[in-house]
């Protein structure tokens, strides 16, 4: 035996269950919604805040600098080139890179760079990097092997 209860509303037949699920005779919209008992819910209503998120991280990801380009990283390597052409003059004086950038000063380089420099030395070569903000967190290095720069970037 079930126990039904018939309602009407604006533009709803409204009826509920012996399990207490609320159902809609009359529109296929109401069906997914009323029958789940959760009060106007539709699949429609989860779904346009979850497309809204994903419209906005694309046009974020379509929109940003990826990591070793703009003007942070062109600030960079403008900074480094004075580092680099001072480490590359010393190891041929000397036949070796120095232990530390500090050594560059005031022979090779009047002063170091403003910007915050991070040097390895590996025998015959050298890895001199920096990073910086916006978007993520960016690191640019330096191989004095391939002399190139590579850029790596996370969020």
């Amino acid at each position: 035996m079930q126990d039904w209860f018939s309602r009407e509303s604006a533009n709803h037949a409204l009826q509920r269950t012996r399990h207490g699920v609320v159902v809609c005779n009359r529109c296929v919209p109401c069906a997914g919604s009323l029958s789940l008992g959760l009060g106007g819910f539709t699949p429609l209503k989860a779904i346009v805040p979850f497309l809204a998120v994903c419209l906005a991280l694309c046009l974020t990801s379509c929109f940003t600098t990826p990591p070793g380009k703009g003007y942070k990283a062109r600030a960079g390597y403008r900074d480094a080139a004075p580092v680099i052409s001072a480490l590359e003059r010393f190891d041929q004086e000397r036949g070796h890179y120095p232990a530390g950038l500090d050594e560059l000063v005031p022979i090779y380089l009047k002063q170091l760079p403003n910007r915050t420099f991070f040097y390895l030395r590996d025998g015959e070569a050298f890895g001199l990097w920096f990073s910086y903000t916006g978007p993520g967190m960016n690191d640019c290095i330096y191989d004095s092997k391939t002399k190139a720069w590579d850029a790596t970037g996370h969020y």
